[in-house]
């Protein structure tokens, strides 16, 4: 009879233990599905597509490289996406080890960049470079950054104009950079090529660069991306700002680039 109560007292002592990591786990699980506009403000990239969307937290509106693309408003105690012409779905707000995630059913699933990974993106993109002669280099994409050397089938040096061909060598430090990075910046005037690598050695960053964020191009404004020279009017999207009288934008079409090249 004594063992019998012992082991009723440990069943019970048992029991009570499981019932609070319940009840600490539906607490937890209750303060993760809490969302706030801040939680979805910022910029996002899809997966396994690598699409980036912005969300402005203030106007609710989702904007794409094509221009605002969707509105997210509050729905059953969460929020839901109305995209232009389309079914609207829920979507849920999740933490992972690799950052907040929105999960869209049948959009696949969003992750939040962080604010330092949009920055270097910005960074990188929107350096003022120049060649020798003072011409301001543009990023180009290495399948189509072909050397100044045009290809001649009939040459006799058939290997070598193809190996000229298919790389672009970096002028700064002679590093063919054609299989190994996204792009390069160049003056095809001048055959004058720049790698990320060197690109971001040129110039040192400076505390007014700590923090920059996307804004809607408004009525009657305009922007150049300062990688691919495309104009963005109102209706886009872009990031950055004025500095030291010089604006230093990129579209976000740009900025999914230089993100998944960091």
């Amino acid at each position: 009879m004594v063992a019998m109560n012992i082991e009723v007292e440990s069943l019970n002592c048992e029991l009570a233990t499981a019932n609070a990591g319940i009840e600490k786990l539906s607490a937890a699980w209750a303060a993760d599905d809490i969302w706030t506009w801040e939680a979805l403000q910022g910029i996002w990239m899809s997966e396994p597509f690598k699409e980036i969307y912005w969300i402005d937290g203030v106007s609710a509106g989702v904007w794409s490289k094509d221009g605002k693309w969707a509105k997210i408003v509050e729905y059953a105690d969460g929020f839901a996406l109305l995209p232009n012409s389309e079914p609207t779905c829920r979507g849920e707000l999740l933490q992972s080890r690799r950052g907040p995630v929105l999960l869209w059913p049948g959009k696949g699933s969003w992750i939040k960049q962080p604010d330092s990974s949009v920055h270097d993106a910005w960074e990188m993109g929107t350096r003022q470079l120049h060649c020798p002669a003072n011409h301001i280099l543009r990023w180009t994409r290495t399948s189509s950054a072909n050397s100044c050397k045009p290809f001649n089938p009939t040459s006799k040096s058939k290997r070598s104009d193809m190996a000229n061909h298919m790389l672009a060598a970096c002028s700064a430090c002679s590093f063919p950079v054609g299989s190994t990075e996204a792009g390069i910046w160049q003056c095809r005037g001048c055959c004058y090529n720049v790698c990320g690598s060197c690109a971001i050695a040129s110039a040192s960053q400076g505390p007014e660069f700590s923090h920059v964020s996307p804004s809607e191009v408004q009525p009657c404004q305009s922007f150049t991306c300062n990688a691919c020279n495309a104009v963005c009017g109102s209706g886009k999207s872009v990031i950055g700002h004025c500095v030291k009288s010089e604006d230093r934008y990129l579209c976000l079409s740009c900025l999914s680039q230089f993100l998944t090249q960091n």
